[in-house]
């Protein structure tokens, strides 16, 4: 997870970068990474919108590693986000424990922290070099929303095609030898038993 959010942050500084004046002209671009995947947002009221998508997406899947510049400056955020966390509000924390409760996978903040510490541009490039690998074995959605011609849906269809994602059904047994695809469940807890946590406030001006 610290890699992914290594290379959402390095993917998103490129970005800014090199597409400035697609911003000021209203075209935006926005990457998350969370437990349940990579997310991707294209917006703006423009017609050019299905050429830049299908631009952006090039430029993505053909990023490989980051600089040794835009590699500190997310560990640098990662490190920054991490060190915040104890003095974080109670409510935070309190969404953090129920998460680690109820969500598989999951990761605690000890484990990300340590991830962090280890973390070099490799590991960025291994990330990127997974997720848009035909054998990754990954799932996609897209959602198309707004007043576009045919032609420009054409255009977006064909951009989405050049991504290795596959669709996702129903979850079925994977074929031998296939590895099975990790989504976020809820904890399956058993039938008829009261379940208690208790956990310490990490912030102790908080209590």
């Amino acid at each position: 997870r610290v890699a992914a959010r290594l290379w959402q942050l390095c993917v998103a500084d490129r970005l800014s970068e090199e597409y400035y004046s697609a911003h000021l002209a209203g075209l935006g671009v926005g990457c998350s990474v969370s437990v349940s995947g990579l997310s991707l947002q294209f917006s703006g009221y423009s017609d050019r919108l299905p050429v830049f998508m299908g631009e952006v997406l090039s430029k993505i899947r053909n990023w490989r590693e980051p600089s040794e510049v835009e590699f500190a400056r997310a560990l640098d955020v990662v490190r920054r986000e991490q060190s915040s966390f104890n003095v974080d509000q109670p409510l935070t924390h309190a969404v953090y424990f129920s998460r680690l409760a109820t969500v598989t996978p999951e990761n605690t903040i000890e484990s990300l922290r340590a991830a962090a510490s280890r973390a070099s541009p490799s590991d960025v490039s291994r990330f990127a070099q997974r997720i848009w690998s035909a054998q990754s074995f990954s799932f996609g959605q897209a959602i198309v929303h707004g007043n576009l011609s045919r032609d420009s849906l054409d255009i977006i269809l064909k951009a989405l095609d050049t991504l290795p994602f596959k669709g996702a059904g129903a979850p079925t047994k994977p074929a031998p030898g296939a590895p099975e695809l990790i989504r976020a469940r809820f904890v399956q807890l058993k039938a008829a038993q009261e379940v208690l946590q208790v956990c310490q406030e990490p912030n102790s001006a908080n209590v």
